[in-house]
Formats: C-alpha cells, sequence, structure tokens
C-alpha cells in the first residue's frame, strides 16, 4: 500500500469540535475570550455573509489576541494544547484507524484549517504528515498575518499539491466532516471518501440538514396573498396564514426526507449531494422514514387548523410532488413545471386560508418566475455535467445550454411584461389607492437581470433560494421592491 495517501481533516473529523477557539480559551481563559467575545461575533458575521473573506476573518481575530507575541511563547502553548486538550479530544476509532494505515505501509496526512503550532506537535506525536495554516513572523514576533493562505476549501487541494507534488501517482483516500473538505474530497473517488465516519451517534445538525429548514423560505409564497390583499395586520388573518405556512415548511421536509431516500444512490455520484446525512451514511433509511412520519402527522393536524380547504390543497401539493419524486424528475420540463406549480399551490393556501381572491396576474407571474427560477438550476446542472460530474439529474438529458438559455430569456421576459400588466390594470390600481404602482416594475427588472447575470456571468453554481441567501445585491432589489409595494398598500 505504499502508494496509498490518506488524507485526514483535523476539526471534527478527528476531534469532537474546533481546536481554534478552544486554543483560544486555553492561552487566554474564560475572562479573555468573554472580553473579546464582541470582536468575535461581528468578524464571524461578517465571514459568514461574504463581507470579509475567511483568512482576514482568522486574521483579525489572531491579531486581537496574538500580535506581538513570540514564536516561541505560542509553539510552548501548542505543544501543552496538543498534549494536554486535545488528546482528551479525540475521536475514539480514529487513532486506531490511522495506526492502521501506517503499518499497512500507506502515507498518512492531517491537512487543516488550524495553526501549525499546535498541528505539527499532534502530527509529530503520531508520527504522521501535516500541512496546514502557518503564522507569518517578523523578528520571531507575531505579525497578526497569516503567512500564504489559510488551508481550507480549495486551498487545502493547492497547498496539498505543493507538498506532495506528484500525488496523482497515489490512491488517495479522504476523511472530512464539512463543506471546507469538498474540494479535498473530490481528489478521491466517491468510494474512497469518508464523510464523518468516526461518529457513532447521529449529530442535530444532520437532522437540521436532513430537514432542509433553509427551504422553509419557499414557504412565505402562502404569505403572498395576505400581503396584496392590504390585511397583512389583520389578526385572525395573519394566525391563519402563519399557520398554514407551518404546515407546507413540515410537509416540505417530509418530502424531502422521501426524496433522499429515492436518490441517495445518485447523490452519492453528486459532488455536493453526497454529502447529505443519508446519502452519506450520516443517517440510516429507518431513522429517516421515522421522521418522515413525524413531520407528516404534525403536518396533517396544522392543516386542519387552517380549514378543510387548506388541507385539500396541501394533500394536492403532497400528490404532485410525490408524483415528481417517482416520475415527474425524470421528465425534462415537466420537473421544473411540478415545482412551479407546487408554488402556486402555495399561493392557492394561502388565499383559502384567509379567504381572499388572488389576481390572476399574480399567480401567472408566481408560476412564471418558477419555471424561470427552477431552468436556472437546470443551467447549473448542465455546467456541473460538462465538468464531469455523472448523473446530475435525471432529466438532464432533455437540456441543452442553448435550449435553456433561450427558455430563460423567454420566461423572465413574459414575467416582466405580466408584472407591468399586473401594475397598470385597473383593479390593481383600485385596490392599492393610487396609479403609481407601475414603478415598482423597475426593480422586478433590475432583479430578473441580477439573476440572469448570476447564472451566465458568474457561473453560479447553486440552487436559487442559496442565491436569493447569499446574495446581497438581489437581496437589496427584493428590499427595495418590497418597501415600495408597502408603501403603496400600507402607508
Amino acid at each position: 500500500m505504499s502508494n496509498v495517501l490518506i488524507l485526514f481533516d483535523f476539526d471534527g473529523t478527528l476531534t469532537t469540535g474546533d481546536s481554534f477557539f478552544r486554543f483560544i480559551r486555553h492561552t487566554s481563559g474564560y475572562v479573555g475570550l468573554l472580553l473579546h467575545l464582541p470582536r468575535i461575533i461581528v468578524t464571524v458575521a461578517c465571514v459568514c455573509f461574504g463581507i470579509i473573506p475567511a483568512k482576514r476573518g482568522k486574521e483579525r481575530i489572531l491579531a486581537s489576541f496574538y500580535k506581538g507575541a513570540t514564536r516561541e511563547w505560542l509553539a510552548a502553548q501548542g505543544r501543552d494544547f496538543a498534549r494536554y486538550v486535545l488528546a482528551s479530544k479525540l475521536r475514539p476509532n480514529a487513532l486506531s484507524q490511522i495506526e492502521s494505515y501506517k503499518h499497512s505501509g500507506a502515507r498518512v496526512v492531517i491537512v487543516s484549517a488550524s495553526l501549525e503550532e499546535w498541528i505539527r506537535p499532534f502530527a509529530e506525536s503520531l508520527g504522521v504528515e501535516y500541512v496546514c495554516t502557518k503564522l507569518a513572523y517578523d523578528r520571531d514576533r507575531f505579525t497578526g498575518k497569516i503567512l500564504g493562505e489559510n488551508c481550507s476549501g480549495a486551498a487545502k487541494v493547492r497547498l496539498l499539491r505543493e507538498y506532495i507534488p506528484d500525488m496523482d501517482k497515489y490512491k488517495v483516500v479522504v476523511y472530512g466532516d464539512s463543506a471546507g473538505d469538498r474540494q479535498m474530497m473530490a481528489l478521491a473517488a466517491p468510494e474512497n471518501v469518508f464523510y464523518k465516519p468516526f461518529r457513532s451517534d447521529v449529530s442535530c445538525g444532520a437532522w437540521l440538514r436532513l430537514l432542509r429548514i433553509p427551504q422553509w423560505t419557499k414557504s412565505s409564497f402562502v404569505f403572498l396573498p395576505l400581503f396584496f390583499s392590504g390585511r397583512f395586520f389583520e389578526g385572525h388573518a395573519f394566525v391563519q396564514t402563519c399557520v398554514t405556512a407551518a404546515a407546507f415548511c413540515l410537509i416540505a421536509s417530509a418530502i424531502y426526507i422521501l426524496n433522499d431516500i429515492e436518490d441517495r444512490q445518485e447523490d452519492r455520484n453528486h459532488p455536493v449531494k453526497r454529502f447529505r446525512p443519508i446519502a452519506s451514511g450520516e443517517l440510516s433509511v429507518r431513522a429517516a422514514l421515522t421522521g418522515l412520519a413525524l413531520l407528516m402527522i404534525a403536518g396533517v393536524v396544522l392543516c386542519f387548523m387552517a380549514g378543510v380547504a387548506v388541507f385539500y390543497s396541501i394533500s394536492l401539493y403532497l400528490a404532485l410532488n410525490v408524483f415528481y419524486i417517482y416520475y415527474g424528475k425524470k421528465m425534462a420540463i415537466i420537473d421544473v413545471a411540478c415545482i412551479a406549480i407546487g408554488f402556486v399551490l402555495r399561493i392557492v393556501a394561502g388565499s383559502l386560508a384567509i379567504s381572499q381572491a388572488m389576481s390572476h396576474w399574480l399567480i401567472m407571474m408566481v408560476f412564471l418566475l418558477c419555471m424561470f427560477l427552477g431552468l436556472g438550476k437546470r443551467w447549473d446542472d448542465l455546467c456541473l455535467t460538462e465538468n464531469g460530474c455523472a448523473s446530475i439529474r435525471k432529466s438532464i438529458n432533455g437540456y441543452s445550454k442553448n435550449f435553456v438559455m433561450s427558455a430563460l430569456t423567454l420566461l423572465s421576459t413574459t414575467n416582466v411584461i405580466c408584472y407591468i400588466m399586473y401594475t397598470v390594470d385597473v383593479q390593481t390600481m383600485a385596490r392599492y389607492h393610487s396609479v403609481w404602482v407601475y414603478p415598482t416594475a423597475f426593480w422586478v427588472v433590475l432583479g430578473n437581470l441580477r439573476y440572469l447575470q448570476i447564472i451566465f456571468v458568474d457561473q453560479s453554481a447553486m440552487s436559487p433560494t442559496k442565491i436569493m441567501l447569499k446574495d446581497i445585491v438581489l437581496q437589496f432589489f427584493v428590499l427595495c421592491w418590497g418597501l415600495h409595494i408597502s408603501l403603496l398598500l400600507y402607508a
């Protein structure tokens, strides 16, 4: 096995958690950590929202604690930390697995974003190699900067190739536990990738990821009838809409679980989906089915609380998605249409919950918008397929880049026209008590253009939900549109 290269992530994979803040607590104590807590929270938030890169955020935190510290002092603290703290935080089966690989003659390397000050003594104690983040020193004093790259994400691969120039001759096996390890995991064949391998318990995070809680934002469409009716601050109507939205959230999570169970084999070949809890083996199918049943029961109870009519509409939504999982997603165009109709059913349920008729223009716009967003995701799938990812989606053979580009242009144009027709409709102007509804179309046009820019120029391989949650420019346009409409309706 001398031609086998074993790559281990450190934090979360070999240990039971992150070592970065544990080291800070070890050197500064709880009081020192609490004194710097506001700065840490602001810095972490800036990194999470993409305002500053992760490397810059780490430098800010390190500089606030250690700038000017000597190399000798930091090295001594790192040795003590590795010996007395990390030794008790290792996962039970991790060390035995490393020893097994060493005895077989494999080359073992720890690859971590953590600092050399404690990774080096830890790796040396095990007799393995390491690649990690290094601090910059000037005259043996820490400058507050990181030397070179922060060893995370794509930088892990680059630093590995610098350290092992002939890496392609090895059979690579990778152990990791987070999004920062995905590029490194791509170096190995799927059967040689081990995601969160040394965990005997099922983490709360696995269940939260299984539920797809960020996808609950789609249930906000249930609030559109309430918002556009001008009754948003009417107590009973608001409560009914909230109950309906909660029912959709639970039923949607149950549908996602069913989809993940059905697609677990295909997901293992996807560069991102293979890290889902069921596909990665983090959660068993039996446990997932139990969660699905509980979600369905809770969702049905909420449906009846919102009204029998809401129950019927959500039943149609459930039937539509079962059809999508087993048949619809295999057929091009039908797959996107099923998703779009699902959003229309959310609006219908919201209308039924408050007994409020919905404008036919808005229903058409929601359908066209969701078709537009769904085809945008198909564009990303085509890009991934071109990059060598197999079995991305069963319907992908029914799409081409030229077709998707033409369809996106058609849907974007039609959607904008529908919105303009809505704003100049007599009934709309009467509801808003204003003839100045049409300027809100400016934000709709800008939002459409920004989304097209993200797809075609930025080549972003993200779902529409993630794009909405991460892109500040698109969020700004949506916020401006919402404020503009709100002023017309409620001012």
